[in-house]
C-alpha cells in the first residue's frame, strides 16, 4: 500500500481499531456467542484439526451447511494452536476491523463524497448494533460479509479491465463465499447480471466471461456436494418446504431495515410498504445506471445490484425453504451497501 492509500484512509484505520476493540468489549466476560449453528461450526472444526474430517459433534458427517467456514476456523486453531471458541474474539473483531477498513475504501472510491460523509459512515459502522451481533457471535456471516465487500471492490477492477485475471479473481471470491454460506450464489448472480448489461463486451465476450466466471464460481460448492451425496446421499442434507408466505418475509425484511436505523415501527402494512419503497428504489437506481454508462461502472452500481440480488434471494428463499425467520442475521449482508448508497 503506497503512503497515500494509507494517508486517504487513515480514518478508516482509525475506526477498524474502534471495531476491533468493540468486538473484544462485548466478549470481554462471557466470551464469544454461541447457537446451534456455532456448535456445529467449532465441532467441524475441531475434529479437521484432530484428523477426523467435517465431522460434527456427533461424528457424523457435517452436511447441512457448507464446508468452508469450519475449514477456514479449523486453520486458525492449526495455526495458533488455541481452541477456536477462545481465540474467536480475536478473530472476529479482526474480520470485523477488516470489514470496517474495506467500508472505508469503498467509501474514498465513490464519486461524490467529504471526509464529513465518510466519518459519519465509518463510526456508524464501527457501533452498529446490526454488525456488533453478527461479529460477537460464532457465525459464519462473519467471513461471508467480508467476501462480499471483497467481490464489490475487486469487480470494479474487473469492469476497468475486463481481462479475465481479474475476473478470475472476482470468480475466486465468489467460490469461496458460495462455500461459506449458500447465499454466496448471489455473487454469482450479481457478477453475471453485470457483465450481462456491459455494454463494453460484446455478446460472444459476455457469454464467455458469464460462462468462465460461472464455472469456478461454482467449482468449491459442486465438490462440497458431491461429498455431501457421498456422505449421506443428500446434497445439503434434509431441508423442510417454507411455511412463511411471501408477504410475512416482505414484512420481516421490512422490520429488519426499520431496526438498523432504531425505528420502532410494529403495523404490518407499514413495514410491507417500507420494504417495497426500498427495494423498488434500488431497482430503479439500477435500471437507471444502465442508461447511463459512466454511472454504471461505478462502485455504488455494484453495490446497488448486490443489494437487490441478495435482498431478493434472502426473501424468495425464506419462502421455498424452511428455516429461521427472516432477522438481522440473515439480512446482515446487505446492511454496509445499504448504508453505504441510501445518502
Amino acid at each position: 500500500m503506497s503512503k497515500e492509500f494509507i494517508k486517504s484512509n487513515i480514518d478508516a484505520i482509525i475506526a477498524a481499531i474502534l471495531g476491533f476493540l468493540i468486538v473484544l468489549l462485548f466478549t470481554r466476560h462471557g466470551g464469544i456467542g454461541i447457537s446451534p449453528d456455532s456448535i456445529a461450526y467449532s465441532s467441524a472444526a475441531r475434529n479437521v484439526v484432530a484428523g477426523n474430517g467435517f465431522t460434527d459433534y456427533s461424528d457424523k458427517a457435517l452436511v447441512i451447511f457448507p464446508l468452508f467456514y469450519p475449514f477456514f476456523l479449523s486453520i486458525i486453531m492449526f495455526v495458533f494452536r488455541i481452541d477456536i471458541v477462545l481465540i474467536a474474539p480475536y478473530l472476529n473483531g479482526f474480520l470485523f476491523a477488516t470489514v470496517i477498513f474495506l467500508s472505508g475504501v469503498l467509501i474514498e472510491s465513490f464519486k461524490y463524497k467529504t471526509k464529513v460523509y465518510k466519518h459519519i459512515l465509518l463510526l456508524i459502522i464501527a457501533i452498529s448494533p446490526s454488525l456488533i451481533e453478527v461479529y460477537t457471535m460464532l457465525w459464519s456471516e462473519t467471513l461471508f460479509i467480508l467476501l462480499c465487500l471483497m467481490f464489490l471492490i475487486n469487480f470494479k477492477r474487473y469492469f476497468q479491465t475486463h481481462s479475465l485475471m481479474s475476473l478470475s479473481f472476482v470468480a475466486i471470491i465468489s467460490a469461496v463465499a458460495f462455500d461459506t454460506r449458500y447465499a454466496g450464489i448471489t455473487l454469482l448472480a450479481t457478477g453475471a447480471l453485470l457483465i450481462f448489461f456491459d455494454k463494453n463486451l460484446r455478446w460472444q465476450l459476455k457469454i464467455l466471461h458469464i460462462t468462465y466466471f460461472g464455472s469456478i464460481g461454482i467449482s468449491l460448492v459442486l465438490i462440497n456436494l458431491i461429498r455431501n451425496v457421498w456422505e449421506v446421499g443428500l446434497a445439503t442434507g434434509k431441508r423442510q418446504e417454507g411455511i412463511t408466505p411471501f408477504s410475512k418475509n416482505v414484512e420481516y425484511s421490512g422490520k429488519v431495515f426499520t431496526d438498523w436505523f432504531s425505528f420502532d415501527i410494529e403495523n404490518q402494512l407499514l413495514l410491507k410498504i417500507i420494504f417495497l419503497f426500498i427495494f423498488i428504489l434500488f431497482v430503479v437506481f439500477f435500471i437507471r445506471n444502465i442508461r447511463h454508462w459512466k454511472a454504471y461502472y461505478s462502485f455504488e452500481n455494484i453495490i446497488v445490484s448486490f443489494f437487490v440480488v441478495y435482498v431478493m434471494f434472502i426473501v424468495v428463499s425464506s419462502t421455498i425453504s424452511r428455516y429461521e425467520p427472516i432477522n438481522n442475521r440473515l439480512l446482515a449482508p446487505a446492511f454496509i451497501p445499504f448504508l453505504l448508497v441510501s445518502p
